[in-house]
C-alpha cells in the first residue's frame, strides 16, 4: 500500500472519479454520461487500479522521452551550423533546418528540437 502524502494529486484525482462505482457499484457508463470523460477511459483507469492501486492512477511517461523526432540529415546540418565560427543563434540555424525540412517533406522541427541538438555539442 502506498502512502497517501506519496501519491500523486492526480491519482487522488482519478480515484475520487472511479469511487462511486468502487464503493457503490455505479457502472462506469452513467459515470461517462454524468462527467467529462469517456467510458473507456473509465475502464482503463479502473484496470489500471486494479492492477497496480492508487499508483496506477499517476500519469504514466511517455515512452519517447528524451528522444529526437529528427532525420539523422538535418541533425547533422544543426550540427554542421552550430560549428561554425562564430557560432550562429540558435534561431539562425533553427529557420535553416526548417527551410531543408520543408524542402525535403519533413515536419518542421521545433526551436527545442533544435536547441537540444545546439546544447549537445561541447564548446570545445
Amino acid at each position: 500500500m502506498t502512502h497517501p502524502a506519496l501519491v500523486p494529486p492526480l491519482a487522488i484525482e482519478r480515484y475520487r472519479v472511479l469511487e462511486p462505482h468502487l464503493a457503490d457499484g455505479i457502472p462506469l457508463a452513467d459515470l461517462a454520461r454524468t462527467g467529462t470523460l469517456s467510458e473507456r477511459t473509465l475502464q482503463r483507469w479502473l484496470g489500471r487500479y486494479r492492477a497496480e492501486g492508487l499508483a496506477g492512477l499517476a500519469r504514466l511517461p511517455r515512452n519517447d522521452r528524451g528522444r529526437l523526432h529528427l532525420p539523422e540529415h538535418l541533425v547533422e546540418l544543426t550540427r554542421t551550423l552550430a560549428t561554425k565560427r562564430p557560432r550562429p543563434p540558435v534561431a539562425a540555424i533553427h529557420r535553416k533546418v526548417q527551410e531543408l525540412a520543408i524542402a525535403h517533406g519533413h515536419r518542421t522541427p521545433s526551436y527545442a528540437a533544435v536547441a537540444r541538438v545546439v546544447r549537445a555539442i561541447p564548446r570545445a
